[in-house]
């Protein structure tokens, strides 16, 4: 009877995190990321339509719920992804405040909490 040989896989993804050999999440943070600002872009496309608190929960439920699913796991990567992480939700706040680019965000971070 042959025997059957298995290929390793670079990553894998289980329950919507994607593992990698050396457990560095960039496939994981680089896929988290594209999701949000998709999100983020759409939002942006009808903010215009929607009260303040119907921006705000709607970025909650499609990008914040994005970036907080398993971030647990996310201690101790480097901090490029942590950067980028928070570049999301940076914009998922100027689009719900309708904040400028050039304008600080750390006041409109405090002010959604």
């Amino acid at each position: 009877m042959p025997t059957a040989k298995i290929q390793f896989s670079d990553s894998v993804k289980t329950l919507g995190v994607t593992l990698d050999a050396d457990l560095t999440f960039c496939q994981h943070v680089s896929a988290v990321v594209s999701t949000c600002y998709f999100h983020i872009r759409r939002l942006s496309k009808v903010r215009h339509c929607l009260t303040h608190k119907a921006a705000n929960a709607i970025a909650v439920a499609l990008v914040l719920s994005k970036l907080d699913y398993c971030n647990a796991l996310l201690c101790g990567i480097k901090k490029g992804q942590i950067t980028r992480l928070q570049l999301a939700q940076n914009a998922a706040a100027r689009v719900v405040s309708k904040t400028r680019m050039r304008d600080h965000i750390t006041p409109v971070l405090r002010e959604l909490h």
